[in-house]
């Protein structure tokens, strides 16, 4: 009825009413106690609303209840033990709560009771044993609940009117039918047909072991589910030979082994049949055809071999066929399109040939879905599919399907899904334009449109924009299709995949995409577009996936891409854009994979790369980009693949490239990097793959680690560096140690590297060291003396100086810098750097130096 709020409290005051019947509303709230002042209601169904909170324990003060129902409410808590005291109480529905803990054992005193529903609950422990001592219980559903263990061995001795049983979440199917494992003979016998249902429902368990073969001595049985568990070996060959009335077999979802049973065809009044999802093999007996009330057959998910015997076409009454991946042969018997009651016929995954028949859809009027796809079919399609009027889902992909495609498909008004791709299909020889689009028109439910892969060979005409509003996919890559976008296309405002790609499409795509308003998909890769990406683009706030590599596209990027914050996957490699990457991209947080490679930007590599810390994939190879590799790069955790290959990269690689734990892939070659390679890439575990080559690089070449695996082809053409002969460098030279005086000296250096042509400066760097004597030069002395002269790498300098940063700069004099700097070993030191662009005088540098050398620090 809809009636809203809550019960009100006043309800306790009809102190004669008998039955309560809200169900069906939206009533919300707890009950009120006062309902307990009823003591002559013998139903209370409370069904179907949002009551909550916990079951009442005043229930059992209702002592004449013989109808208690609370289903598909919010009550929570436990089931309250003192229902116990309703004796008279015949149904108990407790279903589709929210009710947790146990059954408890005083649910056995209801001796009255005939059916318990307590299913999709919470509940857990074991089922009480009392509850099967009730010799009134009929029906017993405690299904869609947590696991409860394994029943009592003498599930069935008390329970002589027992009909349904239904449990889930048991452990052993043999504790259910065989009790005790030292029972046998007659006494399993018994102990099931004294069970004696119509309907087994046993599905979407755990239970393991073989199908005891008692099971099939139920001649009552009409239904037997054992659908989802894991049961093995082999379904008996005489299963039918004592059940006369079963309807429906359900034994998907399993693991059962061997043939289907040829004694099936005694099960003459089966309608429905499952064996889906198992390891069954051999051949579909031609005996199946004998079963004339089947309705229902489904084989898929298994090892059959073997043809489809042409007597289903027997099957008068078949409505759904599914055979899908299997390892079927031959061509679909032709009796099968003969059956006018079909509407579902699946034949996926197998190696079918032949042609379908030109008659196919003739006698089919009821037939909704047909799916064929990824078999050896061959021939045309035949236009006859379009007699199946009712026909919804048409999947005729990965076949040998060759000529034109019929374009009395626009005659199926109620075609949903459309799929012909993967074949060697053409358009009509008497077009330039793909004209089948034309006739798809008249279909105005379409949703999803594939034609990819065929040799189509022709242009969209206009009439593409005509297509169904609700069409959401467009699969049309590899094609062949030649020609502009039409701007029609931006009619289809439902459009969410938009896939283009691998053609020979000319032009722009921004006036087509102006219609769209939930895309979320556009793959344009692999075509001829020339003109620069709008600022359209921008408009698309659900933009999942942006691809448009491989394609003539020049000018810029617009500004305001990085406000497309749905954006995961962009790829614009191999064009001709050009100027610099907008400074907003780099706020895209959220982006897992970006390729610019193989374009013109000019940019130096800007610190706001560390923004992108969902990123799995970065190529910006092969453009102009300049400047340092940013040691923010660093924290790019998620990163799999680097690569900044072909650049103008200059500077050493930083340290924190070794925080990079998943990456993979890393390729810097072709820059002006210098410097060591970072010890610290030894520890990346899962890379496999580095490229270093062609770079100014100088130093040992690491040989732990991934390193071990690595041959001289990711190093070459760095003159400076050395190591394992593997890497085809020399060895590296062992350092001279000299021994230490006992008066402290300051120690001169001279070091030749090049600083890279950014900072527009040759520079060579002296570095003084110099320090008191803690216990031999005194307070008074002025001057410092001199320590011997030893050699420091330049690598060690810019780690020591922080790359020379500004907040490093002690002073400057006429002929350079001088930095503050720290070795690793702890020793400060100061750098003084000569710019070689300035002018000065023969020995002014010298004097300069040695005014710095016996200054006090």
């Amino acid at each position: 009825m809809g009636l809203t709020g809550t019960i009100p409290r006043q309800l306790g005051n009809l102190s004669f009413l008998v039955t309560l019947d809200l169900s069906g509303n939206k009533f919300q709230g707890s009950l009120p106690q006062e309902i307990v002042y009823l003591h002559r209601l013998r139903v209370i169904n409370l069904s179907f609303n949002n009551f909550t909170g916990q079951i009442p324990s005043w229930f059992s003060f209702l002592t004449c209840l013989k109808y208690l129902n609370l289903k598909k409410n919010n009550f929570t808590g436990l089931i309250p033990y003192s229902l116990s005291n309703l004796l008279k109480l015949e149904n108990l529905i407790l279903s589709s709560n929210s009710i947790q803990g146990i059954i408890p054992e005083e649910i056995g005193n209801l001796h009255s009771l005939k059916y318990v529903d307590i299913e999709n609950n919470q509940l857990n422990g074991s089922i009480p044993s009392s509850a099967f001592n009730i010799s009134t219980l009929e029906t017993i559903a405690l299904g869609q609940n947590s696991p409860f263990g394994n029943l009592p061995t003498d599930v069935c001795l008390n329970l002589p009117k027992l009909k349904k049983l239904k449990i889930w979440n048991l452990t052993t199917l043999e504790l259910l039918y065989l009790g005790d494992h030292n029972l046998r003979g007659r006494y399993n016998f018994i102990f099931i047909s004294r069970l004696d249902p119509n309907n087994l429902y046993l599905h979407d368990n755990q239970i393991m072991g073989s199908i005891p073969a008692s099971i099939f001595n139920i001649s009552s049985l009409t239904v037997i589910s054992l659908k989802v568990n894991k049961l093995n070996g082999t379904i008996p060959e005489n299963m039918c030979h004592r059940l006369p009335n079963l309807e429906g077999l359900y034994l998907y979802g399993n693991l059962l082994r061997g043939q289907i049973p040829t004694g099936l065809h005694e099960c003459l009044a089966l309608q429905e049949f499952t064996l889906e999802e198992n390891e069954l093999t051999g051949t579909i007996p031609r005996a199946i055809g004998n079963l004339t009330f089947l309705t229902r057959i489904y084989l898929g998910h298994n090892k059959f071999t073997g043809t489809i015997p042409q007597e289903v076409g027997n099957l008068r009454k078949l409505e759904d066929f599914s055979l899908v991946f299997n390892s079927i042969t031959g061509p679909i018997p032709v009796e099968i399109f003969n059956i006018s009651t079909l509407v579902f016929l699946s034949l996926v995954g197998n190696h079918l040939s032949g042609n379908l028949p030109s008659s196919m859809g003739g006698r089919l009027p009821n037939l909704e879905t047909v799916y064929v796809y990824l078999n050896d079919l061959d021939g045309v399609i035949p236009p006859s599919i379009s007699n199946a009027s009712k026909l919804a889902y048409l999947n005729l992909s990965g076949n040998k399907f060759s000529r034109s495609i019929p374009t009395s498909f626009g005659d199926l008004k109620h075609l949903k899904i459309l799929d012909f791709s993967v074949n060697n299909l053409l358009s009509e020889p008497s077009s330039s334009e793909l004209s089948f689009i034309t006739s798809l028109t008249n279909c105005k439910i379409l949703t999803r449109l594939g034609m990819n892969d065929n040799p189509l060979n022709g242009s969209f005409p206009l009439s593409i924009g005509n297509l169904s509003s609700s069409l959401e996919r467009i699969y049309a890559y590899n094609c062949d299709i030649r020609g502009n976008i039409p701007q029609g296309l931006g009619n289809l405002s439902s459009l969410v995949i938009l896939n283009l790609s691998k053609n020979r499409l000319t032009g722009s795509f921004a006036a087509a995409i102006k219609g769209f308003r939930d895309l979320q998909g556009i793959s344009l890769n692999e075509n001829q577009l020339t003109v620069a990406v709008s600022e359209d683009i921008c408009a698309l706030k659900s933009l999942y996936n942006l691809y448009l590599s491989k394609n003539q596209i020049s000018g810029s990027l617009p500004s305001c891409i990085g406000n497309m914050t749905s954006l995961r996957y962009l790829s614009i490699a191999k064009n001709s854009l050009n100027s610099s990457i907008p400074t907003s991209e780099w706020n895209l947080d959220n982006l897992l994979v970006l390729d610019l490679s193989s374009n013109f930007f000019s940019d130096i590599l800007p610190k706001e790369i560390q923004n992108l810390k969902a990123a799995t994939y970065i190529s910006l190879s092969a453009n102009h980009i300049s400047g340092n590799i940013r040691t923010s790069i660093g924290g790019l955790q998620m990163l799999l693949t680097l690569s900044l290959a072909e650049n103008k990269l200059q500077g050493f690689i930083p340290d924190l490239m070794g925080d990079l734990s998943n990456l993979v892939f890393l390729d810097l070659s072709n820059n002006n990097l210098s410097g060591l390679i970072p010890k610290s890439l030894v520890a990346l575990q899962f890379l496999s793959y580095v490229n270093l080559s062609l770079n100014n690089l100088w130093g040992e070449i690491p040989s732990d680690g991934p390193f071990k695996n690595f041959t001289s082809q990711s190093f070459m053409s760095n003159g400076g560096l050395c190591g394992s002969t593997r890497f085809l460098v020399p060895p590296c030279s062992t350092s001279i140690g000299h021994k230490s005086t006992r008066k402290k000296t300051s120690h001169v250096i001279f070091i030749t590297s090049g600083i890279g042509a950014a900072l527009m400066a040759i520079t060579l760097t002296i570095v003084f060291l110099m320090y008191r004597n803690k216990t031999e030069v005194s307070r008074t002395e002025g001057i410092l003396e001199i320590r011997t002269v030893q050699r420091i790498s330049y690598y060690e300098l810019l780690q020591a100086t922080h790359g020379y940063e500004k907040s490093n700069l002690l002073g400057t004099g006429s002929c350079g810098s001088v930095y503050k700097g720290i070795l690793k070993d702890g020793m400060l030191v100061a750098v003084k750097m000569l710019n070689l662009q300035v002018k000065i005088s023969p020995g002014s540098f010298e004097r300069e130096c040695e005014v710095f050398r016996n200054v006090r620090h």
